[in-house]
């Protein structure tokens, strides 16, 4: 599932404004609602980044969660608790080719827990204060190693593991006993 917005590359960086009959009929609002962004966010799924689309014209998709993520930690205090629970519960961390949820990401991993749980990429670690609000740690404790084994059977709903995930949670539950 995409989802759109217009963007103008010279607005704010120097080109001219658009007048207000243009805003009007392209629908772009700046800075955008809150509401309408996280409707975004919610709309990415898991699998996106295999689908990004690789043109010169385009940025990134570490550039693009970069300025979304400046743009909700500046609207931080605007949230509502409840829109701060619906961010922290999406797959919003771009790792590798896959989005995953803050919690299963950590700013230091002693062991490689993958499909799983992730390191946090090293150019995101700027927005290390909002991956943290959201549910990112430092580093896995007893009780998010218990809590992801929860969500993970939850999330299976009885379906089996293939190799690497089934290898993952035992590296999970090896953790958990030493």
């Amino acid at each position: 599932v995409w989802s759109v917005m217009p963007v103008l590359h010279g607005f704010g960086g120097g080109g001219p404004a658009p007048n207000e009959m243009m805003r009007m009929q392209l629908k772009v609002q700046s800075p955008p609602a809150l509401a309408l962004v996280l409707q975004h966010l919610a709309n990415m799924r898991a699998d996106t980044l295999y689908k990004w689309p690789l043109a010169e014209h385009l940025p990134p998709i570490q550039t693009c969660y970069q300025k979304t993520y400046d743009f909700l930690w500046s609207r931080w205090g605007d949230m509502t608790s409840s829109d701060r629970r619906t961010l922290a519960a999406l797959a919003c961390v771009p790792v590798g080719d896959v989005l995953v949820k803050p919690s299963r990401v950590f700013c230091r991993l002693a062991v490689d827990l993958s499909p799983f749980m992730f390191e946090l990429p090293r150019q995101l670690g700027a927005h290390e204060a909002l991956l943290k609000a959201l549910g990112a740690r430092e580093s896995p404790s007893g009780d998010d190693l218990v809590n992801f084994l929860h969500e993970l059977g939850a999330e299976c709903d009885g379906q089996p593991l293939n190799l690497n995930e089934l290898a993952a949670v035992v590296k999970v539950v090896e953790t958990l006993t030493s």
